[in-house]
């Protein structure tokens, strides 16, 4: 992974106390989103110590952390109950008990998307798709 936990939970302003074992497995989806996009030689790159392209790495840092973020929402901001569907979520905002409609889940997920893609963009591989792109949407 080219960003942690501890990022993760800056970029998205997470409370401190939210573990890193519930975002662990966002970060690992989004590394390996980001790995498609980018490619294995420009991720292992961003993930070394002293990167050929620093700049690169930080744009791709903070695109893993948008990601990961997108994927965590609807864990993180609501609860699926049986035969009642997806029901809004407490905010981990600053500790906040205010809930999240599930539209507002989608727009933060959305939102979290479209950063990753801006920052991801000028280091894409020939033909990588993009969310949007997926079954002819375009973008």
């Amino acid at each position: 992974m080219i960003a942690d936990a501890a990022y993760v939970r800056g970029v998205g302003n997470l409370p401190p106390d939210t573990a890193n074992e519930a975002i662990a497995p966002h970060l690992d989806a989004a590394g390996i989103r980001l790995r498609r996009w980018v490619g294995p030689t420009a991720y292992a790159d961003a993930e070394s110590v002293s990167p050929a392209d620093p700049e690169r790495k930080l744009a791709l840092k903070l695109a893993e952390a948008h990601l990961a973020l997108a994927v965590a929402f609807t864990s993180f901001a609501g609860t699926y109950r049986e035969n009642q569907g997806f029901q809004g979520g407490g905010s981990l905002m600053e500790g906040q008990a205010s809930y999240l409609s599930p539209k507002q889940v989608a727009v933060l997920q959305e939102d979290h998307l479209a950063q990753a893609e801006a920052l991801a963009r000028p280091y894409l591989l020939p033909g990588a798709v993009l969310a949007g792109q997926a079954l002819g949407a375009g973008r």
